[in-house]
């Protein structure tokens, strides 16, 4: 609710498979992950996402609970955006997500 009030379309799915399926299907704008999802975790399906050519340059941010370095590597070597750690601040996230859509991060390969 709080991301369609500021203009955005996100779509929740329940699992990963869903939110490989989905991406692949409609190619959004950017991924928000989450680390730790049923049927496949967030880094999982980033780089299944990442071998179809037409979202190799999506942005992605990963969200998760986990404070460990080693969730704050596989973030950075996946070249997320941001990681987000829950509980997190809304207005963050949606800065966050503004500023990679605004400075072209988001724009098709």
């Amino acid at each position: 609710v709080f991301l369609s009030k500021h203009g955005y379309c996100p779509i929740c799915v329940e699992d990963g498979y869903q939110a490989l399926d989905f991406a692949i299907r409609e190619r959004p704008d950017l991924l928000l992950l989450d680390v730790h999802m049923p049927a496949g975790d967030g880094f999982g399906v980033h780089e299944r996402v990442v071998k179809h050519p037409e979202l190799t340059a999506k942005p992605v941010i990963f969200m998760t609970h986990d404070p460990s370095p080693e969730v704050e590597r596989i973030a950075e070597e996946h070249g997320a955006i941001a990681l987000m750690h829950k509980p997190f601040d809304l207005v963050d996230l949606l800065a966050k997500i503004k500023s990679a859509l605004d400075h072209g991060v988001a724009e098709a390969a």
